[in-house]
């Protein structure tokens, strides 16, 4: 869809959408000077930008325009990594990276998504990261008794923040415990990545068997003109518990 607007007022005139072919044509228009933009890109299309001039120098005149559209390329990326190897009774921390935007186009409901392995540990200490686009968010938690809820909203993207998520800081009932944690962004520009890691601190508790794996799992995603890209990292991390041994019996002698 394209605008034409007067170039000495400033005001829309008229409106015209391309067909099938890619051609548009405005309805009569009296002479003067006039700026075409357009104003609505074909779907999967990037916006052209551009705005274009046109004379219209006698009645009935007609002036004929060319413009063009790039693809839309849509790509999320994000990375999780963590100890190759931990022990039992111990804390460990995820690194979440490269969480980004790589499109060439903005993205709406842009998000990162963690899944706790809950089978294995519980979580403690949230940081945010940083990013390159100043844009409001909310951080949300679901847990294995409530679906989600607020953690902390009007957060800013170019600012690092802190959150104890342990069951205890977010006073949950006996035997809650968060399962998921959830970044909520809305619209992101293109480019828009992380530019500070994110973390997670999790604890393992002591009665892990040992060479158990732990697989944590996280995505990111956003949609354009709704066309979703999502994109997932995993990390496997094996528990080491340390034998024990119960020292012999020895027999009393010296009688």
């Amino acid at each position: 869809m394209f605008e034409i607007i007067n170039a000495d007022t400033g005001r829309v005139v008229d409106t015209m959408t391309s067909d099938s072919r890619g051609i548009a044509a405005s309805n009569p228009i009296p002479m003067g000077r006039y700026y075409v933009q357009e104003v609505q890109a074909p779907r999967f299309y990037q916006l052209n930008s551009e705005k274009v001039e046109a004379r219209l120098k006698v009645e009935g005149d007609v002036v004929q325009i060319e413009m063009y559209n790039d693809p839309a390329n849509i790509n999320t990326s994000i990375e999780k990594t963590g100890n190759y190897t931990v022990d039992a009774g111990s804390n460990m921390r995820y690194d979440f990276t490269n969480i980004a935007n790589n499109s060439n186009v903005p993205l709406d409901n842009f998000f990162w998504h963690d899944r706790i392995p809950t089978d294995a540990v519980r979580a403690a200490t949230l940081t945010t990261g940083t990013y390159n686009a100043r844009v409001w968010y909310k951080i949300t938690f679901k847990t294995n008794m409530n679906d989600y809820r607020t953690l902390a909203d009007n957060l800013l993207s170019t600012n690092a923040y802190s959150f104890k998520i342990d069951s205890g800081s977010l006073k949950l009932a006996a035997g809650e415990y968060v399962t998921d944690i959830r970044f909520e962004f809305g619209t992101v520009p293109a480019g828009f990545k992380m530019t500070e890691k994110a973390t997670l601190l999790v604890y393992v508790p002591d009665y892990m068997a040992n060479g158990y794996k732990i697989i944590n799992r996280a995505d990111c995603g956003g949609s354009y003109q709704g066309e979703w890209d999502n994109a997932a990292s995993a990390w496997v991390t094996k528990i080491y518990r340390a034998p024990t041994y119960t020292s012999p019996t020895l027999p009393q002698t010296g009688f």
